[in-house]
């Protein structure tokens, strides 16, 4: 991963931390790389009566960064992974770059009503 790449990807883990630590979900969101090199976050505007399904927003997001011509951009959303056979999935942040040569980033975390725990992050090939 390049820097500019690392940089997409701590920002959307960031934000998607917090989102999870204060309202204990988050709808996908991206992030891409200005002309300066600086991370910028990037967002759908959602209607409060009409919340599309997280596959509509990751579709208006790639859409929103190839009508923009972002060369560089993340997305970031809620998945379940199963890391082990013997195991129930768990829920995690996943960070997807529009470069599919790049590998997934997942941060899985366990949340309750007072708590909000995180496990190793880890990565896996597209």
């Amino acid at each position: 991963m390049t820097e500019e790449q690392e940089a997409l990807s701590e920002h959307c883990l960031e934000i998607a931390k917090e989102m999870l630590s204060l309202n204990h979900e988050f709808y996908p969101f991206g992030a891409f790389i200005g002309k300066s090199g600086i991370v910028h976050p990037m967002g759908i505007e959602i209607e409060p009566k009409n919340i599309p399904n997280n596959g509509s927003l990751i579709e208006q997001l790639v859409a929103l960064a190839k009508l923009e011509n972002f060369e560089t951009y993340a997305l970031c959303y809620e998945v379940s992974v199963q890391i082990e056979a013997s195991e129930n999935s768990k829920d995690a942040i996943c960070v997807e770059m529009n470069n599919a040569a790049l590998p997934k980033v997942y941060l899985p975390f366990d949340k309750s009503e007072e708590t909000l725990t995180f496990d190793q992050l880890f990565a896996v090939n597209q």
